[in-house]
């Protein structure tokens, strides 16, 4: 099951980002400028991260396989 966009809306009132377990959808989404991040699965030998630059936050995130 999914989130609603009314759920989503709600939860970033207050903040700039957004960062949730997966829904089998992972993605960084714009939601009226602010940033939603949904997170991939974890598997027994990969997973899915969110990789930050810390010198540019706004432009430096995104999804990575992580192989282990």
């Amino acid at each position: 099951m999914d989130v609603n966009q009314q759920a989503i809306e709600r939860a970033l009132n207050d903040v700039d980002v957004l960062i949730h377990g997966h829904t089998h959808r992972p993605e960084i989404h714009d939601v009226h400028g602010k940033k939603r991040i949904v997170l991939g699965d974890w598997r027994a030998d990969q997973a899915q991260i969110l990789e930050i630059n810390e010198n540019n936050f706004s432009m430096g995130l995104s999804l990575k396989v992580w192989n282990y």
